[in-house]
């Protein structure tokens, strides 16, 4: 296996051995327009080119903030040429965010996907001298700042790739930040080809592989596996530029592979199982114990008769239809950036599919563990990618799991440190070389890495004992009348929940039981408010609590919750744009109604709503 000294030195070794094959496909007009290696090598060659006739000098910074597409990877792959480094921002985060990265990165240069993002970099150019150009990737012809200009101004002015050695940065990416302002996290190409020799050694992908591309390549997950380890493995990968077309778009261009946050595996097991619950009671009946089948042939064991008879019936009627959502050909669904669910990667893998899920951070680039040919295990996040070595320190943790603790991360993927913050660069680097990652977690007999929760996220409830919230929210969220939700009691009594309901299912069941009417269609947020207080509609969330959480420890329970249909979005600033919960925002927003519950005189599982 060929080891490469940079990302520049990979890409044009790829764009050679795969110069005719796919790379990158976009939806124009209703129709996947496929872009191949060598032209995109081209394109790179191009801006790189422009850039540095505009002024770029070695060490400065490329700033991009735009949502995926061909013309975000080739401005990375331009700015690595030039021993630049590259940030990405997503297009929806607040200007005020922008500003802050554009001004602690002293970005030189600025890509912007439209004219309205643009406009706003305008504005913050004004107060920001490093920023000296504004490159509108979408912008008209005429505007000698445009993408196109560039490719042009580039092909006159040819510059070649520079020497980049392994130590030298290659990005910086900004942490969600769910608490303080976000961190810049310095990774260099040798963290990130260290990444890629990994995946290359454990995993048997080839260039025929596809995948649809919709993590956001702002975040270290997308960008290292949908960018960096597509080019090196010579996939393809079709963009998708709106997760609300995800399903179409894998009916179209029928990938084999799907990189996923657990948040988009949830919404499509929900709506399969929203499907089966509304189908004939004899679908019903065929899909349940057809998948019940399905788990034991997965696990090895012999099938009787009748659930042969029952799996043969099912994989035809269901399963097929289930998989040719995801257009018929998916052999690995591949979860990352938060737990999965147990009861979602066995319904994935029941289907045929191979689930691979894993572990990292940015910090970690990300990848730390992972599920592989060489092994997989549910319910754990696999085990360390070669080269790395995970510690687990049990003096900090979950002391009620035995050989749980903070997991330690070492090996080549471990940042060079957060940009221009020594001291907490220092925090969470050991003295030897370690990245105390704040995950609680343990390994088992076999060297599998189980996560259990955040250091930070566990509270301690009056009686003293320590609650891993992840957990619980993990098994509400698992019902189809909750969308999200959170658990709070730190330093109470008792536990809560926060439950941002499902409306479109909550509705369906309250037209159901006759508890609500619709007169028109779009309901106002009292309307709402009203259904949510009614007493069936309680009586049902009661119900789900104690269903989801009738295995976990009675002092876990949350005795109480509160019922809400407000967005939780990055949008509406409780999530972080890896859609994780922004805990201390949530609670922040609802703490009169979470001292209203902990004060008023409510019966154990009895909610209110907001």
């Amino acid at each position: 296996m060929k080891r490469y000294t940079s990302l520049v030195e990979m890409q044009e070794d790829a764009c050679r051995i795969h110069a005719d094959r796919p790379l990158y496909g976009s939806k124009i007009k209703d129709q996947w327009i496929w872009l191949n290696y060598r032209d995109f090598a081209k394109y790179v060659d191009q801006i790189r080119g422009a850039l540095k006739h505009l002024g770029f000098k070695e060490g400065e910074t490329v700033a991009i903030i735009s949502r995926n597409c061909v013309e975000w990877v080739v401005a990375a792959y331009a700015t690595y040429g030039l021993r630049g480094r590259f940030v990405a921002m997503y297009e929806t985060q607040s200007s005020a965010e922008w500003e802050y990265i554009l001004e602690d990165s002293k970005a030189a240069f600025v890509f912007a996907h439209n004219s309205v993002i643009q406009e706003v970099i305008d504005r913050i150019a004004k107060k920001l001298p490093s920023i000296r150009h504004a490159i509108n990737i979408h912008g008209e012809r005429s505007n000698h700042l445009s993408f196109e200009t560039l490719l042009k101004l580039g092909a006159k002015h040819p510059c070649p790739a520079q020497t980049i050695q392994q130590d030298d940065i290659m990005g910086i990416i900004y942490t969600s930040g769910t608490t303080d302002k976000p961190k810049g996290v310095l990774l260099s190409h040798g963290n990130i080809l260290s990444q890629i020799e990994a995946v290359k050694e454990i995993y048997t992908f080839t260039p025929e592989d596809r995948t649809l591309a919709f993590l956001p390549w702002a975040h270290v997950f997308g960008q290292t596996c949908e960018v960096h380890i597509t080019i090196a493995l010579g996939f393809s990968s079709a963009i998708c530029d709106n997760v609300s077309k995800i399903l179409e778009n894998l009916a179209e261009i029928s990938p084999t592979m799907l990189l996923s946050v657990p948040r988009i595996f949830n919404r499509i097991y929900e709506n399969v199982l929203n499907k089966i619950h509304r189908n004939s009671k004899i679908i019903q009946l065929i899909f349940h114990r057809g998948i019940a089948a399905a788990d034991k042939r997965r696990r090895g064991l012999s099938l009787n008769l009748l659930e042969r008879l029952f799996y043969g019936v099912a994989d035809k009627l269901v399963f097929k239809n289930i998989r040719d959502m995801f257009g018929g050909r998916l052999k690995y669904a591949i979860s990352g950036g938060a737990a999965l669910q147990r009861e979602i990667a066995e319904f994935i893998a029941n289907l045929g599919i191979t689930v691979y899920e894993g572990y990292g951070l940015s910090e970690t680039s990300p990848l730390v563990t992972a599920n592989s040919p060489t092994g997989v295990r549910i319910g754990s996040v696999g085990r360390a990618m070669p080269g790395v070595r995970v510690v687990i320190d049990t003096s900090v943790g979950d002391s009620l799991i035995p050989g749980a603790g903070e997991i330690i991360v070492y090996g080549p993927n471990v940042m060079q440190g957060y940009h221009n913050l020594p001291g907490e660069t220092a925090k969470v680097m050991t003295d030897d070389g370690g990245f105390r990652t704040g995950d609680v977690g343990y390994l088992d007999p076999d060297q599998y890495l189980v996560i259990s929760g955040r250091v930070k996220e566990q509270f301690k409830l009056q009686n003293g004992k320590y609650v891993v919230p992840n957990i619980i929210e993990g098994l509400l969220n698992l019902n189809r009348y909750v969308s999200q939700s959170l658990l709070y009691g730190d330093n109470r009594e008792y536990t809560i929940a926060i439950i941002n309901v499902h409306l479109d299912e909550l509705l369906h069941h309250a037209k159901a039981i006759g508890a609500y009417q619709q007169e028109h269609d779009v309901l106002t947020a009292d309307e709402i408010k009203n259904i949510l207080d009614l007493s069936k509609i309680r009586d049902l969330y009661t119900q789900v609590i104690k269903e989801q959480c009738k295995d976990v420890k009675s002092y876990e329970v949350p005795r109480k919750f509160l019922l809400t249909a407000e967005e939780w979005s990055p949008n509406s600033g409780l999530l972080t744009q890896s859609f994780k919960l922004k805990r201390t925002q949530i609670i922040a927003h609802y703490a009169e109604d979470i001292d209203l519950l902990y004060n008023e005189q409510h019966s154990f599982l009895e909610g209110s709503s907001s």
